[in-house]
């Protein structure tokens, strides 16, 4: 079994690309550029875009509470 790749998921512009409507003209042509592949492809590049995103933010809160537990913010003994 072959895997679709994800590159370019960073580069994944929300506002412009869409998800490919298949046609009933399209021919079923596999491979990693083949028609049928394209909604995969497009919602692979979502997902991994999207958790790209939430390790950012993972990484952003783990050093925010690294942050606030170094000036003990919140204890007041």
């Amino acid at each position: 079994m072959a895997f679709l790749k994800e590159e370019g998921a960073e580069n994944y512009d929300w506002e412009n690309d869409g998800v490919y409507r298949l046609e009933a003209y399209d021919p079923v042509e596999g491979g990693e550029n083949g028609v049928s592949n394209e909604q995969a492809k497009a919602l692979a590049l979502r997902t991994r875009n999207l958790h790209n995103r939430v390790k950012e933010l993972e990484n952003v809160i783990a050093e925010m509470k690294i942050f606030f537990k170094s000036i003990n913010y919140g204890n007041q003994d």
